[in-house]
């Protein structure tokens, strides 16, 4: 045997004998595990989504008649007062109409005040009229009566009785003509009402005339951004047609659910907001609204969900975020307080849930009852105290008294 082969054949020894006493060692000291202490601290479930931030309001003003656009004074991007000016419609027809309308208003309401003055006193004097002549005509009939009994006596001639009975006749023509003037007076009275109907009718339509005025001026009806400008200078807009899209300066989160997450969800429950376009900002919110019905999306993988769409209200305003900015949600669903340990320690076994922790240098594996589950740590009601160590990710080859020793 050479020099060289007996020098290699030693190295090999001396190796060996290393490994065999580095391994003796090892299990004299325990397998080597990863440790971790049992404490109290914050549990917190959470569900993830995507959003984006879009405005909380937004406004589509449309023509709600034929328009004809002079000018234009904003543009999209454009940010406007509540009540500033978007454009100059030509409004020369209905300051026309407007006039027409006040002046015949003016007329019928003038008619209405000289009848309204006037009939009290024509009602009473057509009526006294009416009296008169009932009285008159009663007073001619008895003195007819009388004449006719003298002619039948011989103590008058016909002539006498003849005229008698012509005055009975006239008085009787005038009573008519007083009860026809009467009732013709008194027909005025739903004249009344056929004036104040068409004052009323006049007014209805100089409101809406000063609507469409009103609303020809073009004013914004919130702050915020303008989105979206529809029509041109010059062009008519038929009645219908969208003219501008605005966006309040308030700013939501929309997102979308998992239909499996939605469950959990309820209406004022705390969430972060976070994502590239904040740079490192969290903002916080909660939630204002969940959707009643879930819809079906394809997802980037080309899977299809069901999703639940929600709506998230921010504590504050941010005036660096725009509408359709993407924004990452982190719903907190539960949280609490109490022992936890991380979920990498918790496994199930005969039907139980079980860990082990390191008692006397040695594996103990013991019964939990765990309470709520949170993205890291499960909450344990019983089984541990707090002080104990937990093994982490147990291996399969541990055993219930196997003695251990923690990793550095």
């Amino acid at each position: 045997m050479t020099k060289r082969k007996k020098l290699v054949l030693g190295v090999v020894a001396v190796l060996a004998l290393i490994l065999l006493v580095v391994a003796v060692r090892g299990r004299r000291q325990g397998l080597a595990v990863e440790a971790a202490a049992v404490e109290e601290r914050e549990i917190v479930r959470t569900v993830l989504a995507h959003g984006y931030f879009q405005a909380a309001m937004k406004e589509e003003i449309i023509a709600r008649d034929p328009v004809i656009i002079k000018d234009l004074l904003v543009e999209a991007g454009d940010m406007v007062a509540e009540g500033q000016m978007l454009a100059v419609i030509d409004t020369a027809g209905l300051e026309a109409e407007k006039q027409a309308v006040e002046a015949e208003l003016s007329a019928v309401s003038a008619q209405l005040a000289a009848l309204e003055a006037t009939l009290p006193f024509q009602e009473a004097e057509a009526e006294s009229r009416v009296a008169a002549a009932q009285e008159n005509l009663q007073q001619t009939k008895r003195e007819a009566a009388a004449m006719a009994e003298l002619y039948h006596s011989g103590a008058v001639s016909e002539q006498d009785w003849q005229r008698a009975q012509t005055a009975v006749a006239a008085q009787e023509a005038q009573a008519q003509t007083a009860a026809a003037h009467a009732a013709q007076i008194k027909s005025q009275s739903s004249q009344l009402g056929h004036y104040r109907e068409q004052i009323q009718a006049l007014n209805s339509h100089l409101k809406l005339l000063e609507e469409k005025l009103d609303f020809s001026q073009m004013k914004a009806p919130t702050a915020g951004q303008v989105l979206a400008v529809q029509v041109e200078i010059g062009a008519v807009a038929a009645a219908g047609a969208p003219l501008f899209s605005l966006a309040g300066s308030d700013l939501i989160v929309e997102a979308e659910v998992l239909a499996q997450d939605a469950p959990e969800l309820a209406l004022g429950q705390q969430v972060l907001i976070s994502g590239e376009v904040l740079r490192g900002q969290e903002l916080r919110g909660e939630i204002s609204r969940i959707y009643p019905q879930a819809i079906e999306k394809l997802s980037e993988l080309g899977v299809v969900q069901r999703r639940v769409p929600i709506e998230i209200v921010l504590d504050k305003r941010t005036g660096t975020m725009r509408p359709g900015y993407p924004a990452e949600v982190e719903i907190i669903t539960a949280k609490t307080s109490g022992l936890a340990v991380p979920w990498e320690a918790v496994f199930s076994l005969g039907g139980q849930d079980r860990l082990f922790k390191i008692k006397n240098g040695r594996a103990a594996l013991v019964s939990v009852e765990i309470g709520l589950e949170g993205e890291d740590y499960l909450e344990i009601l019983s089984g541990i105290k707090a002080g104990d160590e937990v093994i982490i990710s147990p291996p399969q080859k541990i055993k219930d008294g196997a003695k251990v020793r923690k990793k550095p």
